[in-house]
């Protein structure tokens, strides 16, 4: 780091880093986050949490994360297993002037489904868990032509399950209780898990068939894990995970994307205490950006072939590689 730059002129140029406005920093990273990297079919909408215990309208509570107080960030992440990278943010404000389909960012979980489907590319099936899930938002999503797996709470059926009785098939197979739409062709699974709690989980027409399948037959160019007979001689309990629908492997697939994400983060994350929430949120974006370079870099090592660095081999190329622009 010296030779990069001296602390003395590190100390007078680290101010300069929080004089950008928050709104255009976001725009900035989103849109180089766009020109390097393709997303796969199988993206997840989903929250992140910048950490920060100062007084501010604009922090919130959520209890079921691991960070519970501090700014909320709705990202929109790829969902591979080669990089969980993040295609897509946006910081949530309260008041804010950011509309989508004419619906300010945040205030409703319409505008946070119409974040997403505007900014990613037509092929991605949009995944949300059981805070998106509901057949209102299944069918906004279908008038959009937008491919989506959703998840549902089971303790709420006058919004899910009563408007379908009336306009779905009913099909039983293997345990997994189906109700298709004759119209739009949008499928809901009901389904019970190896420990007894029911699940339920809502799709875009297309993929409906993934509900019925067992999971061990694997799905697009995954083969399968174990035969039938060797279901047969697993235990009970085993046997009831490998005999659950395709869909719930399909979206604990697509949902691991944004907490893998989040988990690489704390490695970039700047962990010193701030005043004001603007700069941690700025800070927090920068951490972002670090962390999406460091999935790329790797993915390019293993193109070609290198061994894959640590994240501090990774801080110390980046160094040299500023200090070789520098001497340019």
């Amino acid at each position: 780091m010296p030779r990069v730059i001296s602390r003395d002129r590190f100390w007078k140029l680290f101010p300069l880093v929080f004089s950008w406005d928050l709104l255009e920093g976001e725009e900035y990273f989103n849109r180089k986050f766009k020109e390097v990297y393709s997303p796969s079919s199988y993206v997840v909408l989903d929250e992140l949490m910048c950490k920060f215990k100062g007084r501010s309208n604009k922090t919130v509570y959520l209890p079921r994360k691991r960070i519970k107080t501090g700014i909320k960030i709705f990202s929109v992440c790829d969902s591979t297993p080669e990089a969980t990278y993040c295609w897509d943010f946006a910081t949530y404000l309260k008041e804010d002037s950011r509309t989508f389909e004419g619906i300010p960012l945040g205030s409703n979980v319409r505008s946070l489904l119409n974040y997403a489907s505007s900014v990613l590319p037509a092929h991605c099936l949009i995944t949300g868990d059981r805070f998106f899930g509901s057949l209102a938002n299944g069918l906004e999503l279908h008038s959009q032509h937008r491919g989506f797996l959703l998840c549902c709470r089971t303790d709420r059926p006058t919004e899910l399950w009563r408007p379908l009785v009336d306009d779905l098939d009913r099909t039983n197979t293997a345990g997994v209780v189906a109700l298709q739409h004759r119209e739009t062709g949008i499928t809901a699974f009901a389904f019970r898990e190896k420990r007894g709690a029911a699940a339920v989980c809502l799709l875009s027409n297309g993929v409906r068939s993934w509900g019925r399948e067992p999971a061990y037959r694997g799905y697009g160019d995954k083969v399968p894990v174990v035969s039938e007979a060797e279901v047969a001689s697993l235990p009970e309990r085993e046997q009831m995970k490998w005999r659950r629908p395709l869909v719930r492997e399909l979206y604990s697939y697509s949902m691991r994307g944004a907490d893998v994400f989040a988990q690489r983060l704390e490695a970039f994350r700047y962990n010193r205490r701030h005043r004001t929430w603007k700069k941690a949120v700025r800070l927090y974006h920068f951490s972002m950006a670090l962390c999406n370079a460091f999935l790329l870099f790797t993915m390019i090592q293993k193109d070609r072939g290198e061994k894959p660095l640590s994240h501090y081999g990774f801080l110390e190329a980046l160094i040299e590689e500023l200090w070789v622009e520098m001497e340019r």
